[in-house]
């Protein structure tokens, strides 16, 4: 037979990963003279005397974080693969490498902090507390997005503008009001006081009790935009 030609075929499949266990020897030794006894220092782990290796516990934070994988349900998947591994454990272990990236996360504030544009947006979000009324507390999860690029997450008591300004304290922009209002975005030469003559964007709302609704959100943004293409224009 004559070879005609071939054709590619490609199928998608996955590799199952496995679970496995390493053993490492500590070695103790002995002075013979002042019999004074030594143990090898063991390697840094995540947890001081914990069974559980790094890369099993990044999965799990992995997992939880970005695929809302319970603590509870991964514990099970692993005591399947043979891990004699508790829930609490588990817990305790991925509870130990999220403070590990505290100082990445503030860096990453910093950033934000120092973007020429931001956006923000905040949603609600309930929380376990043994002391709240019904054992739930109602707290505020605030997405700040810096020059779409860095993304900070924040969890507050309170959605006002007081908590996030807060927040963003040292910020070298000036901050539109974000009573209410979704998506709010903050540049630094768009918040600089505007020419005389012009409107200030952020007054053109008819107050906070209807910021975020209809007109006088739309009326905000469109003064806002005309001031900018103003601005571009090269008006004084």
């Amino acid at each position: 037979m004559t070879t005609l030609g071939r054709r590619c075929v490609e199928t998608w499949e996955v590799i199952p990963g496995k679970v496995v266990r390493h053993r490492r020897w500590d070695e103790t030794v002995a002075c013979p003279r002042c019999d004074r006894i030594v143990c090898a220092k063991a390697p840094p782990s995540v947890l001081d005397g914990g069974k559980l290796g790094p890369v099993l516990v990044t999965e799990a934070l992995c997992n939880k974080v970005l695929n809302g994988m319970p603590i509870e349900r991964q514990a099970r998947d692993f005591q399947r693969q043979g891990v004699p591994i508790a829930a609490s454990t588990l817990g305790r272990s991925v509870a130990a490498v999220l403070a590990l990236l505290v100082p990445v996360a503030r860096r990453i504030l910093v950033r934000i902090k120092d973007s020429e544009r931001v956006q923000l947006d905040a949603t609600g979000l309930r929380v376990l507390d043994r002391k709240a009324a019904l054992g739930v507390f109602r707290d505020t999860l605030w997405a700040l997005i810096g020059d779409r690029r860095w993304v900070y997450f924040e969890a507050l008591e309170s959605g006002d503008a007081d908590a996030i300004e807060a927040l963003l304290q040292g910020a070298d922009s000036r901050q539109l009001p974000v009573r209410r209002h979704r998506d709010a975005q903050l540049r630094r030469e768009e918040m600089e006081a505007p020419p005389t003559g012009l409107p200030r964007p952020w007054t053109q709302a008819a107050g906070p009790s209807s910021a975020g609704r209809g007109p006088a959100r739309d009326g905000g943004l469109a003064a806002l935009r005309a001031t900018l293409r103003h601005r571009e224009a090269g008006h004084p």
